[in-house]
This record gives structure tokens, sequence and C-alpha cells, in this order.
């Protein structure tokens, strides 16, 4: 590792360590805390990022060449919906707010080389700090959720919606489920109770606004993380049915609440008018054939039925919003690009089956339901997927679960 690669690191770290600690997703007046986030994220890529961005970077591979594709999705991004903007008089404060969230998609082909670069060393290998700092990064936000709503507060409710806390909640679910089983010993009680809290840290967050979505993609995951086990080792996921089992029934009055409590916000909310959202869309798109093509530019803004109406500038899906924003062209490199990162995080599901599921729901939920795509989260969470799955070409085991 070159020193300017180790200063990226570091500086990568920094930056997920103060995104968790003091950041928002999406600030409405960002200050100091964001200005240095940048500092830290501009640290994190470094000359050699912009260099590789700009086509400069002599690294050669199959991985580099995907990353062609990256920086044409980046070229498109950064001129056609921006020029769409300028021309339909888009207000500078929005057009920047877009262009930031899109850049953030692009997170992983401006870390490409620190990825790169640490991918095969063994002691500070990429995919292990990015992993780790993503589940510190999840925690942080759960207990920024809890701790206010404990003052009977609100303010940070909303950071329960982002992809790294359904990451971290689905991982720490699958390592109590690794961890338990007919070969305990007392040397992994620690890890094991640590694991247990930290799921029911992170599950008590989500359930503070009633997260219908994650609470879903929870429960899915261990229905399927469970019969992976009965598949591999049928006498462990013979132990971890008892034990979910015993939870259920002794902590049902609780579980009951939550149930009455998603099934009541069904009944006020439904689906959150998300069909008649995406047709609000189409009904912009559809206005001229350059609408049709090339969107409405960033900033644009539409009546949102899933917000009563109101004039917003983003909907509640990845999709539509880049149909919106950057149109017909715009739409089919956001589905190429979406296909590349699904196709990376296949190959991690097929390694490691608890880090894979967590990624997977992390990663469609924003896609199709919530709009925490425009966030930093999003993009360190692609960032996550790539390097884990560039991490040994060789499909051995990825050696971060216990």
């Amino acid at each position: 590792m070159t020193s300017s690669s180790r200063f990226q690191l570091y500086c990568f770290i920094t930056l997920c360590g103060a995104y968790g600690l003091i950041g928002s997703p999406t600030p409405d007046a960002p200050d100091w805390k964001e200005l240095l986030i940048a500092i830290a994220l501009l640290g994190s890529i470094g000359i050699s990022g912009i260099a590789f961005v700009m086509g400069l970077s002599q690294q050669k591979g199959i991985e580099v060449k995907k990353a062609r594709f990256m920086r044409l999705f980046l070229y498109y991004g950064i001129s056609v919906p921006l020029v769409v903007a300028v021309f339909r008089g888009g207000e500078p404060a929005l057009i920047t707010r877009d262009v930031i969230g899109f850049l953030f998609l692009l997170l992983p082909l401006f870390l490409f080389p620190l990825i790169h670069s640490n991918k095969r060393v063994k002691d500070a290998a990429f995919y292990k700090i990015c992993l780790y700092s993503a589940l510190f990064i999840g925690m942080c936000f759960a207990v920024r959720v809890i701790w206010p709503a404990l003052s009977n507060t609100t303010e940070l409710l909303y950071l329960a919606n982002f992809p790294l806390v359904i990451l971290t909640a689905i991982y720490c679910m699958g390592q109590v489920l690794a961890l338990g089983g007919l070969r305990f010993s007392l040397r992994q009680a620690a890890p094991l109770m640590g694991y247990v809290l930290l799921t029911a840290l992170v599950v008590i967050a989500m359930l503070q606004d009633v997260q219908r979505a994650p609470m879903a993609a929870l429960g899915l995951s261990l229905i399927v993380l469970i019969l992976d086990q009965f598949i591999k080792a049928p006498k462990k996921a013979i132990v971890s049915v008892f034990i979910l089992t015993s939870s259920i029934i002794f902590l049902w009055p609780y579980w009951h609440e939550v149930l009455l409590a998603i099934t009541y916000k069904t009944s006020i909310v439904g689906l959150n008018m998300r069909a008649q959202e995406l047709a609000a869309v189409w009904q912009v798109l559809s206005q001229s054939p350059t609408h049709f093509l090339f969107g409405a530019g960033w900033g644009g803004q539409f009546e949102s039925p899933a917000v009563g109406n109101l004039s917003v500038t983003f909907t509640h899906s990845l999709l539509s919003y880049m149909a919106l924003k950057t149109g017909f062209f715009g739409i089919v490199l956001t589905l190429i690009y979406m296909g590349v990162i699904s196709y990376h995080g296949a190959g991690v599901f097929f390694r490691d089956r608890v880090v894979g599921i967590a990624l997977l729901w992390a990663f469609i939920i924003p896609i199709f339901l919530y709009a925490s795509y425009k966030s930093l989260d999003f993009g360190l969470l692609l960032t996550l997927i790539l390097a884990l799955s560039l991490y040994n070409e060789k499909q051995r085991p990825l050696e971060v679960t216990q």
C-alpha cells in the first residue's frame, strides 16, 4: 500500500466516522459538519480518484474496463440534465442538491483506485474497512434515532429509513444465527450477546416511525437465513427455530403491539400512493418529446400525490426519480448501472449469505420504495458491494462473518 493510498484510507475512515456521529443524509442547511465530511470525502477520492474518473489512470484489468460505463453515466449526468435544468430556469440550490445526489450515486467510480489498491492487502483490505464502517454508521444512526425519541422529539426519526441502518439490522441478526447453535461455547457468549443487543437496538430504531419495508425485509431475511441453515446444518437450524419461537412466545405482547402499529399505519396510508406518484412522473415526461428523452433536468419539480400534491424535487424510487430528471436516455443508463451493481451483489450473496442478503435489501428498498438513494449512505453501500465483489476473484469466503 502506497503512502497516498494509506492517506486516502484514513480519510475514508474519518469520513465514515464523522458521517455516522454528526452527519445528516439530506441536510436542509449544510454547515461545518457537512464541510468536514466533504473534506474527508475529497481526501478519500484523492488525486488518483480524479485521474481515474478523467480516464488518465494507468491501471489495467477487467475491473477497470467495467468502469468505462460508469464514466459514460457520469458524463451524461453532469452534462445533459444540467443543460436541460439551466435551459428551463431551474433554481441553482435545487440543481446543486440533485447533482450532489447523483455524484453520490457514482461514488464507487471515484473510490475505485482506493478499492483496487487495497483489495489484496490482508491486514487492511478495503472491503473489511468499508463493511465495518458501514455497520458503524448504521449503528450510530440507530442510536441517534432512539436518543431524541426518549426526549419526546422526532427530529431524527428519518435516519432509520436509510440503507446502512437496514444493512446493520440484517447483518447483526445474521451473526446471531451464525454464532448460536449446537456447538455454542462460553467464548462465543460475549459476541453473541453483543449482536443480540445491537440487533434489538436497530430494530427499536426502525420501529420508532413504524418502518414497514425494513421490518418486512428483516422478517424475510430471517426466513431465508434459517432455510439456508437447514440446508447446510439442519441441527443448528433447529436450535435457531427453537430460540426464535421462544422469543416470540415470551415477547408476544411487544410483538403484538408492533403488528398492531404496522396494521394501523397500513390502514391509514396504504402503499403511500406509489402508483399515483409514478403516474404523475409519466404526466411530466409525456408533455413533449424533449421531456420524454431528456427529462425535467436536475432541480426539476412535479406535484407528487405521495406528499399531498405538493411540488417536490424527489420521488420515492430511484428509477422514477432518474426517469423524471434525466428522461429515457438517463433511465436506460441507470438500469444498466444498477444491473452491473446487482451482478456484483449476486456474487457476494453466493459467497456469504448473511452479508449478501443484508446488501440485497439495503440496495433494493431505495431503488423501489424510499427516497434514500440521494444520500451518501447509498453511495457507500454501492462502494461496499463493489469492494466485496472485487476482493479475491477466486471466490473464496469473504471472511467477514464469524
